[in-house]
């Protein structure tokens, strides 16, 4: 239905596409849900299945992967990785001119702001 509505770029298309869509995102939170009800109702019973889930979702990715380099090379280690990162952070950020930055202008004042009223409409 996406491809067809891709081509095709019809409004009904994508009604559909998106009808069907919705549901599968819907059944995917139904099934998730009935998974986990499950894994509560279990867990004195089979504690392994209650375990799995909690390291399942707790689990984390540590580290960088390797990178590749301009030259087409693999960077793996720490270092490496360190490097060429920092060699891509130098070449995106501006560098600052060499001086005195400019001073902000000076503003002055009649009277202070001392009561300000928003209404809801107004948010």
């Amino acid at each position: 239905m996406y491809r067809r509505w891709i081509e095709t770029r019809d409004v009904q298309h994508y009604q559909e596409y998106a009808k069907a869509r919705n549901k599968a995102a819907r059944e995917c939170r139904k099934a998730k849900i009935r998974l986990e009800k499950t894994v509560v109702e279990q867990a004195k019973r089979n504690p392994k299945s209650f375990w799995s889930y909690v390291k399942a979702k707790t689990s984390t990715r540590s580290g960088i992967e390797d990178l590749k380099r301009d030259d087409g090379t693999i960077a793996s280690t720490d270092k490496e990785k360190a490097q060429v990162l920092n060699d891509f952070f130098q070449r995106v950020f501006t560098e600052e001119p060499d001086g005195e930055l400019p001073k902000a202008p000076q503003f002055t004042f009649n009277s202070p702001l001392t009561n300000i009223d928003f209404k809801t409409e107004d948010i």
